[in-house]
């Protein structure tokens, strides 16, 4: 089913990388973000970092040209010595991989070797699903915009593995036992496996293994140099230590391994701030010349990422692209990603219309995210970046009477929907309540509090508890629920 791979570039791949490096010699002097006061951003980290025990951040500024400004804070490990942490420090990125996936299929759709609308069984042709999912309905399209309607799942429930075979051995064969809460393109439901399956349609289509493929195409162009899909690798630069909160309140070191291979197309990739800072680069300049090639890398299609596909239904204006979370700022499109784990956060975000753009990293999780983003948008404001805009108030509104019911998931607690005064909503899931109140036609939303645990979670690019319906087009009525972005079907309508 999976084929076989190659593992070393191929004579076209090192031609191609000779003409990507004759590109870089070409004049490219873009105007860059203003003055910055590297003091005051630091002493902003830092302040971060003492009120909310994060043992080291890394903060990077960039523009058109690549990277402008790497700031540092702190130690690489709670075990280790202050002032360790250092621009070429490497920590794992999680979900900003899927950014890193989709950029490298959409440079093969430009180039003629996939067809993002295609249905992925042209390059597996073997593929199964669950019965009920047709295969051929399924594109890449769907696979990257997180619409595919394979159920979320998770990415650290296996052990360490580097043989390259495993990503499309296994991928496969879990896609085959997944449910669907959708048909494909229905709902926006966030799948680690179906970014994965993507990572594997691209790995058939140019038979080059998926590191190989990501390392030739794309980090090399690019000049990303110590990006690895090896964990090994990564261990042999200073490596950013995931933490958590021990019982006496303070950090300690998670000394456990995270995803196996089959997760690289979706999370298994360790980076640095300036090499991230040139993925992001490089989208800004394809963002304001979308249809030529990047003229530092010769790199082309970049842009196709940042088109929304589906919408998140949060408080916030968020949707979806291909690999990409879109935001509006001040009504200006941000496009990027973000990437976090249990001791691990970090996030891109690139501003086109502003030209600038930002890499955070740091070793805690995501319960610290609403603090990050108030640091991350004050950094902002210097070059002029609003903070995300809120869900525009248009279209008609859904009565609450209408979204009354109850909302399932395979593998997760149901969820009650009831009406809550003149306009709200009372969510009950798990034996915890949250009443929400409306802040656009179908989303309402909530304050969030702790325990700050799934589904009670605020999804990325948001800060409330978020509930948004969506309506089936056949039927006009509600037939999903997206809880803080997890997607439930409707079960009694």
């Amino acid at each position: 089913m999976t084929g076989s791979v190659r593992t070393r570039p191929t004579a076209a791949g090192a031609a191609s990388r000779t003409r990507h490096a004759a590109a870089t010699t070409a004049r490219w002097s873009p105007p860059g973000p203003g003055a910055v006061d590297e003091a005051l951003i630091r002493g902003m980290v830092a302040n971060f970092c003492l009120r909310h025990h994060v043992p080291g951040a890394i903060v990077g500024l960039f523009d058109t040209r690549g990277p402008r400004h790497t700031l540092t804070v702190g130690r690489l490990s709670a075990e280790l010595p202050a002032g360790t942490v250092g621009p070429s420090s490497v920590f794992s990125t999680y979900s900003v991989a899927k950014l890193l996936n989709a950029s490298m299929l959409c440079l093969l759709h430009e180039a003629g070797e996939v067809d993002l609308d295609a249905p992925v069984t042209r390059h597996l042709p073997g593929l199964r699903l669950r019965p009920g999912t047709d295969p051929d309905a399924l594109t890449l399209r769907h696979l990257l915009s997180n619409s595919s309607g394979l159920v979320p799942d998770r990415t650290d429930h296996d052990g360490l593995s580097r043989n390259q075979e495993d990503l499309g051995r296994e991928i496969v064969a879990q896609v085959r036992r997944l449910p669907f809460v959708a048909e494909p393109g229905a709902v926006f439901a966030y799948s680690n496996a179906g970014m994965s399956l993507a990572g594997h349609v691209a790995e058939r289509a140019t038979g080059l293994g998926f590191a190989e493929l990501m390392r030739e195409r794309l980090l090399e162009p690019l000049g990303m140099e110590r990006t690895t899909y090896d964990p090994a690798v990564a261990m042999t630069h200073p490596l950013l230590q995931h933490h958590v909160i021990g019982a006496d309140g303070r950090p300690t070191v998670a000394h456990q391994p995270r995803a196996g291979v089959r997760h690289q197309p979706a999370g298994l990739c360790f980076s640095t701030v300036p090499d991230l800072a040139r993925l992001g680069a490089a989208h800004l300049r394809q963002a304001r010349r979308p249809g030529e090639p990047d003229p530092v890398s010769g790199l082309r299609g970049l842009a196709r990422a940042h088109e929304p596909m589906v919408d998140v239904l949060v408080e916030s204006d968020l949707t979806y692209g291909l690999g990409t979370l879109v935001t509006r700022r001040g009504g200006r499109r941000c496009v990027g990603h973000e990437g976090f784990n249990p001791g691990m956060w970090c996030k891109l975000i690139a501003v086109p219309a502003h030209g600038v753009g930002l890499v955070w990293a740091d070793n805690r999780g995501p319960e610290l995210r609403t603090e990050r983003y108030r640091v991350i948008d004050r950094i902002l404001a210097q070059f002029g970046v609003a903070p995300v805009d809120r869900r525009p108030a248009a279209g008609p509104e859904l009565p609450a009477a209408a979204v009354t019911g109850r909302y399932v998931r395979v593998g997760a607690a149901p969820i009650e929907v009831d009406p809550s005064g003149p306009d709200g909503i009372r969510l009950t899931c798990g034996g915890r309540q949250a009443r929400l109140t409306r802040s656009a036609p179908q989303v309402w939303s909530a304050p969030a509090g702790p325990p700050l645990e799934p589904p009670w979670a605020p999804h990325m690019d948001s800060t409330s508890l978020a509930a948004g319906f969506r309506i089936a087009p056949a039927s006009g009525s509600v037939s999903h629920l997206q809880f803080n972005g997890l997607p439930y079907r409707r079960a009694n309508g």
